[in-house]
């Protein structure tokens, strides 16, 4: 809360599970006014879905798609 109302406007979190980020993201965007990204956790498309839905606005992906286990595309097609 202090960092947004010093004018920060955008978070990153990161290091935990995508069940767990979702549930932290629902309740930090109910009170915080900012948007959130999320790196790491989401290790399928399924995850993707959870994470936008609990209103990330941007999902930072890396061993998941350099292993494949997401594919680019559904990724991106995730995120719509």
């Amino acid at each position: 809360d202090a960092l947004a109302g010093l004018g920060v406007g955008r978070f990153v979190l990161g290091h935990l599970e995508a069940d767990r980020a979702a549930g932290v993201l629902a309740e930090l965007r109910a009170r915080v006014e900012a948007e959130f990204v999320v790196a790491g956790g989401a290790t399928s498309v399924a995850d993707l879905v959870r994470l936008r839905d609990a209103g990330a606005s941007g999902i930072i992906l890396g061993a998941p798609l350099f292993s494949g286990a997401i594919e680019l595309e559904a990724a991106l097609a995730a995120a719509s």
